[in-house]
């Protein structure tokens, strides 16, 4: 398929360097686009480049360093140097504790609102052409915990009945579903209220 790729539109794919943002990268150049993707670890960039190289040699995949996402201008620079970007996947987020004597609030919240809200206004002042952003989001952000709700019917209206009540600094995994939470209800109120020029779809596998 390498010999049949054609210069297509541009797709920024936050936290390239990931499991599933992986095959997003590699479905995205098999299919034609040119891709940036952003990362923190030079090694996994480095090895990533090589790999996409060698399989796609007449594919387009660029990197863009980025610092933590927690900092809300992490994804400007990317944004700013690239602005032929159409597209947006945005995959970045906390999947593990990164320091354990932070809280749970450091090392899950925070990046994963703070990600979101980064990338949103930035897209809103640098990237304004940019039409659609798809952000993966996770099933722990409609999942009831409950028993009393075990026979719910899941739907785009279901929320996850996590509370941060719930959350302690020894439990990572419901610091993870109450990051998931937070960061795509905070995704949808900035589409409601700042009414951006993109759409946006979120995927909770």
């Amino acid at each position: 398929i390498s010999n049949t790729i054609m210069a297509g539109p541009k797709e920024l794919v936050t936290g390239a360097t990931g499991v599933i943002s992986t095959h997003v990268v590699d479905r995205l150049l098999a299919n034609g686009f040119e891709v940036v993707g952003t990362g923190r670890n030079e090694a996994k960039i480095a090895a990533l480049l090589r790999l996409f190289k060698k399989k796609y040699p007449e594919g387009k995949l660029q990197f863009e360093k980025t610092s933590d996402i927690a900092k809300l201008d992490a994804f400007d620079n990317a944004l700013k140097n690239h602005p032929d970007i159409k597209y947006v996947a945005h995959l970045a987020s906390p999947v593990a504790i990164a320091s354990k004597d932070a809280t749970m609030e450091e090392n899950f919240k925070i990046p994963a609102v703070n990600g979101v809200l980064g990338l949103f206004n930035g897209i809103k002042k640098y990237a304004p052409q940019i039409e659609r952003v798809s952000m993966v989001s996770s099933f722990g952000a409609c999942m009831q915990f409950l028993p009393e709700n075990n026979d719910i019917v899941y739907d785009e209206n279901t929320w996850s009945d996590v509370s941060p009540e719930m959350v302690t600094d020894d439990n990572p995994i419901l610091g993870y579903i109450y990051s998931k939470i937070v960061a795509e209800k905070a995704a949808w109120d900035f589409i409601e209220n700042e009414k951006p020029n993109f759409k946006l779809t979120t995927c909770l596998p």
